[in-house]
């Protein structure tokens, strides 16, 4: 249904009303590019900015870029494919700007990948702005004026976030809900709704403030908008209350130690550097004594050898450590398969624990790998074309067969979760057996110093808010850190900087709502509002819109 001019906004004497219109009048290119300009906004919500307002200004400019394809009279076909274009430049904008750091981890072996750079910084945010394309065309066919459009688009745009965190093993970095971590309080709301829950409550507060400020509306248009605005500060103020009522009790018997080496990526498989890099963890774990330290935390892929296939390896490591020291610390690994017979090598991204003589005491296989950083998808295509994976191995990783809750004599029970797993809400812990914390471990050396680890450790902190239980986040070159159950930093070191910290190991709260219910929340979140469109929608609209 076409808005009216009046309701887009062209009311004179406030000037938001009268930017909406003009925006709601722009076409072809100019359109376009105000939508990329849009989504680059909304992304300044992101970490490590975190300026939340940007969000709200973000999604009015696509609201009112949209209320512009809506009032053409066009059939709702062809509408919908104006809208798709709108959110694909919106998406784009939004996801090239909040991951152009993706671009570094081609220049850290710049002779085989420097040229493919521009590619791959574009077409990774091309291919997620197109879930944002399909939500906007979606929430146009129900689009009506008022507040209702801005409750369809986040209904819209939140089931597309939901979508991009699943299909083709999915994607969920940067969905709008981590906006809501620059506000302490509000990020609580991880516990119950999750992140999804969270990526649609940021957005409908976003666009019906947007709404609010852009144009005049009935009484009964402005108390359900002020009623469901309301909603946000009280949800501060119950997350507020939530953190300063909470009270986090630590194990008595383990003391952690986590060290983060610095570690340049394009040094760290050099041949000639293993035994450097080896003596730069063990001097910074011994560093100023090892009394008292329970346990040694080193990042993923810390050591460039093989330490399963050798106990001379092993030992080297432990030699100089007490016997009752545990060291978690990631590492290649390798085995064969016979597959039909025929033997052949197998590589896993790993994480071992080690007790102080050098055994080998449980392992876990990374299962989500990271495409075209671990593996190359559709290599039997692709591997002919001159393309590889971005790790230095003549043969992809494989991944391991699923998650586990490993179980180490005098270690409570961690979930591991390497590098990249972390950014997965929910899907990489085994729910049979409840881990007592999580464990981190990552490289995030590929992307220096930008962007990319502080959204890394942002979305980590959302798992431990999520599942109530502490995350020990050891990271070669930062942000290292120790997180409560409540998602409260307890200690850090920066980024790009070696150092040791020293921490007790916060224990577990009961299972969160979210814990518990997963998604089902999210999902009744997203009936309800979808409720408000379909109750309140002026009746037989979209047939019409269908025969037109």
């Amino acid at each position: 249904m076409a808005v009216p001019r009046a309701e887009a906004g062209e009311q004179a004497g406030w000037p938001v009303r009268r930017f909406a219109s003009r925006i709601a009048d722009l076409s072809g290119a100019r359109r376009l590019l105000a939508s990329a300009a849009g989504g680059a906004m909304a992304s300044l919500s992101l970490p490590p900015a975190g300026l939340w307002p940007a969000l709200v200004v973000g999604l009015g400019l696509l609201i009112w870029l949209l209320d512009g394809v809506a009032r053409q009279h066009r059939p709702l076909r062809r509408r919908m494919g104006s809208a798709a274009l709108v959110g694909w430049s919106f998406g784009f904008g939004y996801f090239v700007t909040s991951l152009y750091w993706l671009g570094f981890a081609f220049l850290v072996d710049a002779e085989r990948f420097a040229l493919l750079m521009p590619l791959g910084v574009a077409a990774l945010p091309a291919g997620l702005a197109l879930f944002w394309a399909g939500a906007a065309a979606g929430a146009i066919a129900v689009w009506q004026p008022g507040p209702r459009r801005a409750v369809a688009l986040a209904v819209a745009l939140a089931a597309g976030e939901w979508l991009r965190g699943h299909v083709l093993s999915g994607f969920p970095w940067n969905a709008p809900g981590y906006a809501a971590g620059a506000l302490d309080g509000l990020g609580q709301g991880a516990a119950f709704v999750g992140l999804y829950g969270m990526t649609l409550l940021m957005l409908l507060w976003a666009g019906l403030a947007a709404v609010l400020a852009s144009e005049a509306l009935n009484r009964r248009a402005l108390i359900g908008v002020a009623l469901v605005l309301a909603t946000a500060p009280l949800a501060l103020a119950a997350g507020h209350w939530r953190l300063a009522t909470a009270s986090t009790g630590m194990f008595e018997d383990v003391s952690l130690r986590i060290i983060q080496a610095n570690i340049a990526q394009g040094d760290k498989w050099i041949p000639e550097h293993r035994d450097e890099i080896v003596a730069a963890y063990l001097d910074l774990s011994t560093a100023g004594g090892l009394a008292g330290v329970t346990h040694l935390v080193w990042p993923e892929s810390a050591v460039p050898m093989l330490i399963d296939e050798t106990r001379e390896a092993r030992e080297r490591l432990v030699a100089a450590l007490p016997d009752d020291v545990t060291i978690l610390l990631g590492a290649l690994s390798r085995e064969l398969h016979y597959p039909a017979g025929t033997p052949s090598v197998r590589a896993y991204n790993s994480l071992f624990a080690l007790s102080g003589s050098g055994d080998i005491l449980a392992r876990y296989d990374k299962v989500r790998l990271v495409p075209f950083g671990e593996y190359l998808p559709f290599e039997a295509l692709l591997e002919p074309l001159g393309l590889r994976q971005f790790v230095p191995l003549p043969l992809s990783f494989s991944a391991g067969p699923e998650p586990r809750t490993l179980a180490i004599a005098g270690t409570p029970d961690f979930a591991p979760l390497i590098c990249y797993e972390a950014i997965f809400p929910r899907a990489l812990i085994d729910r049979r057996d409840r881990p007592e914390w999580l464990l981190n471990v990552t490289n995030d050396g590929w992307f220096g110093n930008t962007a990319g680890p502080y959204q890394h450790l942002e979305q980590a902190r959302f798992r431990a808010i999520e599942e109530g239980l502490a995350l020990v986040r050891a990271a070669n070159t930062g942000i290292s850190a120790v997180i409560d159950p409540y998602g409260r930093i307890l200690h850090r070191l920066p980024l790009g900087e070696a150092g040791r910290l020293d921490s007790p190991l916060p224990r577990p709260l009961p299972p969160t709502l979210y814990a518990l219910w997963g998604d089902l929340p999210f999902a009744f979140l997203l009936l309800m509002s979808g409720l408000v469109i379909v109750v309140y929608k002026r009746p037989c609209n979209l047939l019409k819109y269908m025969r037109n």
